[in-house]
């Protein structure tokens, strides 16, 4: 029902740059269930009205839904109501592990909808899209520490640990920086338009322009706005986005194969899909470790400048 109303009460909405602000002559929900609109309009001035917004809410489920598939993907135990340990059989564990991967699937999947709902609703915010990105990580994140750790029904080796935590170090690494470009370049006067919200930290082009303009760095090569290109719709940008979802999922699945067979997936067509996630891994790995070091090179770059800048100054100062 809180649904509803958002959907009703911002569809009235006007637009104002970044935010969709209220139309304040508009009481819709109001008039039309007035017991609910006035507890809704309670809700709207004890919180932020924008973390109700139906695309956030998918990402709030998506979140919840990555953890609970690593809670069943890392349990070896359970209570049994009377204060006991109980060990999970290899037909519960087999269980288990699928439920965790229909979870996860399921909150990879809901990432295809929340951009749909947030522009049918007018519901496009810098909150909103932040929050995508976290929600895409944490499933990420969830899925390769679930992989990496130990587990009574299956053995990982140290060099699969150690590539997962390095990935995972690499992705919040990596959204750290294009977080902080965004804002840079937003200072700057660039993207101030609400339609440019959720994809400006992707426009490589402008984004490094915007850098090479001061510290003259190098555009980015061809492979690079290849994967950006067109919101990543691209053969390459697409086997990017495979590879950061494919790959750690296929890793999972990898150590217990008894769910491939349970679900009868042929054993050549699973090797093939797991090499296709890992190559396409490689690839966005290859991206993100270009970003980092351009933007760090950048920092590092203006740093330098300013400290030659702070040196001369002081060098005339004392000249003086």
């Amino acid at each position: 029902m809180c649904i509803y109303l958002l959907f009703l009460r911002n569809k009235e909405a006007t637009h104002d740059g970044y935010t969709h602000q209220p139309n304040p002559t508009s009481h819709t929900p109001l008039k039309i269930l007035p017991p609910l609109g006035k507890y809704f309009l309670l809700v709207e001035m004890a919180f932020p009205i924008i973390l109700l917004y139906v695309p956030n809410l998918l990402c709030y489920a998506r979140i919840v839904l990555a953890f609970v598939g690593f809670s069943y993907a890392t349990t070896t135990s359970f209570h049994d109501g009377y204060g006991d340990d109980v060990v999970v059989t290899t037909t519960d564990t087999t269980m288990m592990m699928t439920t965790a991967v229909f979870l996860w699937c399921f909150s990879a999947a809901l990432d295809l909808f929340d951009g749909a709902v947030a522009r049918n609703f007018h519901q496009t915010s810098r909150f909103g899209t932040l929050l995508d990105i976290v929600a895409d990580n944490v499933l990420r994140t969830c899925m390769w520490m679930a992989t990496a750790s130990p587990s009574a029904s299956s053995t990982t080796n140290m060099g699969m640990r150690l590539v997962a935590i390095g990935l995972v170090c690499t992705e919040w690494i990596t959204m750290t920086c294009t977080q902080l470009l965004q804002a840079e370049v937003a200072t700057k006067g660039q993207h101030r338009t609400s339609d440019n919200i959720a994809n400006n930290w992707k426009d490589v082009d402008r984004n490094t322009t915007s850098s090479q303009s001061e510290h003259n760095q190098t555009p980015p090569p061809w492979w690079i706005k290849a994967i950006f290109k067109n919101n990543f719709r691209t053969p390459l940008g697409i086997w990017c986005i495979y590879g950061l979802f494919g790959a750690p999922l296929c890793a999972f699945l990898d150590r217990y194969h008894p769910i491939i067979r349970s679900w009868y997936i042929p054993d050549h067509v699973f090797i093939v899909a797991k090499y296709l996630s890992y190559c396409g891994r490689g690839v966005a790995l290859s991206a993100e470790l270009w970003f980092c070091r351009e933007y760090l090179i950048n920092k590092v770059v203006a740093d330098d400048m300013k400290e030659r800048e702070q040196s001369r100054l002081n060098k005339n100062m004392k000249q003086r």
